[in-house]
């Protein structure tokens, strides 16, 4: 056997690189000239790209390397050539002063390891000094482990932070008085939900034109209502001549106070566009947030939080007025006087998580999930497959409103995301959609009498993304999409057990919103190829045609549809460039679109469907997160909720008590607690995308 030499040398990378950093600084053997704010910087394409994703995709775009000279915009010089030194050398060495430049310039750069150094500089060396300004770095560039590191340490020492952060003084603050809550309860509060709902309010104002400058200029009063919203006292009415005299005191003795003032108005047309007048606000591309980064109890009936109002910190403080626990008068013919003295007296659900509670987040899925299939069964709401980071899963669960719990169902026989769903009678329809490697042609249906699923004939196409709707007793497909946007619909006839092919849409619709209404079926939206589609078509069975109708206002693929208030609900979605909170309503009569009331969270993929008179909005994507919450929206169509009002007994004797659809369960009047104590306090968004 022949003898072999082998030679390591463990220094022979390092040196080759330094070499090649003393032939850049001199302008050997350069192949390409990078102009940062005017300065000529020579290099290496061949150790920029290996080095740098963006410098990658920059020289791969220059196939024939023709091009020697580029100019970087927007990036600093010094910062830039201490990460060219870096890409050479492997080694950076910077003050602390200038970790936030030189992070900034990584992430221009794609350097990864660099960005995540600085983001672990910052975070180490927080201080409640410096703490607020870096938050807001950290959201001006949309980077969501460094902004969530930063809300930790401001939750942990809140306190401290508001006393020695020259920026927190800076901040605008916003003062709240609320009333409604009942006197018993304010040792076991949950502040933080107080805060949520107050953030929530906040978003609401937009809408009726008030800038952060107006309500930080004077306190507001809110009520909590049965509904478990708060609404400003100035805008309160009573229909009713026996309505509570305190509660009517009390708002009217508010409404005098300021009937001097007058609130300027806020040119903002919608949440996403806000415009807020503080310091520290800053423009992102991402969606906007709207959050409560931290809270505490200050005082035994006050409390204080930051919050992120699309990316524009503020501070604000409530102040908790509640209702004494004897009565306001022995007569029931006098009112409390005192309403606005520091002691107003109040009505309302109360506000606790132990037993007891009356606010309780709604429930989230086991499973965060997008693309999925969403229809009612037994007047409860049904979950089916969609994905989770890419992964299709095949579990269903079902949501029962009346106990705000989620429970497990049979699984489907085929794992599915990007499908649809739909009812008839007391079974469910799921149809196509991927299993994470190909379209699916497959369909399958649950049958609640036997308690299982049951296969289908396959459909003549493979379609994911497809809208599935039932219509006069028969199961519709259309469009969808298997490798181009499809305009092909089949109907699926039970009687039959059969597939048959209709007319086609007019444009291929992928990723559609459809549903049924007044004998035809709709479709809206949509994307042919990648392009999102406004336009809108309807299906008439009788004539076997699709007419076009007006087109929505806003391009829109993934958002889900339902008929509501007889009239056509369009529900987030995503416009090709970022996920939607926003709500389209269609109305079959005059044939025009309007907008609704925005969503809580920008929902893309979702899943629509109709529950004891209040539309859900289930899963879906938020341009951040794979979600698995839900929310709702009530009968009288003004706000989407993220809570279960379930009012005590005792209160319903002293309160107008509504429930979500305006009536409050009886079965829920009979239980002496009024709530589950085993509720959790749940968020909003879902599960964070890596």
């Amino acid at each position: 056997m022949a003898a072999k030499l082998t030679i390591e040398d463990g220094c022979h990378s390092n040196d080759v690189l330094t070499r090649l950093c003393t032939l850049r600084r001199n302008d050997q053997l350069c192949d390409v000239v990078l102009e940062v704010m005017g300065h000529n910087v020579p290099a290496h394409r061949s150790v920029l790209a290996c080095s740098s994703k963006f410098f990658m995709e920059l020289f791969a775009a220059d196939k024939d390397c023709s091009q020697r000279h580029f100019k970087l915009d927007h990036i600093d010089y010094d910062s830039f050539m201490v990460l060219i030194d870096f890409m050479y050398l492997s080694r950076l060495e910077v003050t602390g002063d200038r970790v936030r430049s030189v992070y900034k310039a990584a992430r221009f750069l794609k350097l990864k390891k660099v960005v995540s150094a600085c983001v672990n500089f910052l975070t180490e060396n927080l201080t409640p000094f410096n703490c607020i300004g870096i938050r807001s770095f950290a959201d001006k560039h949309s980077d969501e482990k460094f902004t969530a590191c930063v809300d930790s340490f401001i939750q942990k020492h809140l306190s401290d932070v508001l006393e020695k952060s020259p920026d927190a003084h800076q901040l605008p603050t916003i003062k709240v008085d609320i009333m409604g809550v009942e006197a018993f309860d304010l040792p076991s509060i949950e502040e933080k939900n107080l805060c949520h709902l107050v953030v929530e309010w906040l978003k609401g104002s937009l809408n009726n034109n008030l800038t952060i400058s107006d309500l930080a200029d004077n306190p507001s009063a809110l009520y909590l209502t049965g509904n478990n919203d708060l609404q400003d006292c100035l805008d309160l009415e009573f229909e009713k001549e026996e309505d509570d005299v305190v509660r009517r005191g009390i708002v009217e003795d508010y409404k005098k106070m300021h009937q001097k003032q007058n609130k300027r108005k806020l040119m903002i047309k919608d949440p996403s566009e806000v415009a807020l007048d503080v310091p520290l606000s800053v423009c992102t591309t991402s969606p906007p947030t709207w959050e409560v980064l931290a809270s505490k109890m200050v005082q035994e009936h006050k409390c204080v939080c930051v919050a992120a109002l699309h990316s524009s910190l503020i501070i604000i403080t409530m102040k908790l007025h509640p209702r004494p626990s004897s009565p306001a008068s022995t007569n029931g013919n006098e009112s409390d006087t005192s309403a606005f003295n520091g002691h107003s007296p109040s009505l309302s659900p109360r506000l606790s998580t132990d037993k007891g509670c009356c606010l309780i987040p709604l429930a989230q899925m086991n499973n965060a999930r997008c693309g999925l299939g969403v229809a009612r069964l037994n007047d409860k709401l049904v979950a089916m497959g969609g994905y989770d980071r890419g992964e299709c899963v095949d579990s269903v669960e079902v949501f029962d409103v009346s106990t705000n719990s989620w429970s497990e169902l049979p699984k489907l026989l085929t794992a599915r995301g990007r499908f649809d769903a739909t009812q008839i009678d007391d079974c469910l329809y799921a149809c196509g959609g991927s299993n994470g490697a190909s379209e699916l042609n497959s369909a399958e249906c649950f049958n609640s009498t036997l308690n299982k699923w049951l296969a289908l004939p396959d459909m003549a196409s493979n379609r994911s993304n497809a809208g599935v709707v039932a219509l006069n007793g028969k199961v519709y497909a259309v469009g969808g999409w298997n490798g181009s946007s499809l305009a092909s619909c089949e109907v699926y006839d039970p009687d039959t057990d059969a597939w048959t092919s209709i007319a086609s849409l007019k444009y291929g619709r992928s990723q559609a919103a459809v549903c049924a209404y007044g004998g035809c079926i709709y479709a809206v939206g949509g994307c042919d190829a990648w392009k999102c589609l406004a336009s809108a078509e309807r299906y008439n069975p009788e004539t076997d045609e699709w007419t076009s109708i007006a087109s929505a206002g806003t391009p829109r693929r993934g958002a889900g549809v339902q008929v509501f208030n007889d009239k056509l609900y369009v529900v987030g979605g995503n416009d090709g460039q970022s996920c939607l909170s926003s709500v389209e309503i269609f109305d079959p009569v005059s044939h025009s679109w309007s907008f609704g009331p925005t969503l809580n969270v920008a929902r893309a993929n979702v899943g629509v469907s109709v529950i004891q008179d209040r539309l859900f909005a289930v899963g879906g994507f938020s341009g951040k997160l794979f979600l698995n919450s839900i929310e709702y929206l009530p009968i009288d169509g003004k706000q989407w909720c993220v809570y279960v009002p379930n009012e005590n007994k005792k209160l319903v004797a002293a309160t107008s008590v509504h429930s979500l659809n305006g009536d409050f369960d009886d079965e829920a009047l009979k239980s002496e607690n009024g709530c589950h104590s085993e509720c959790t306090v749940a968020a909003l968004n879902g599960v964070e995308v890596e």
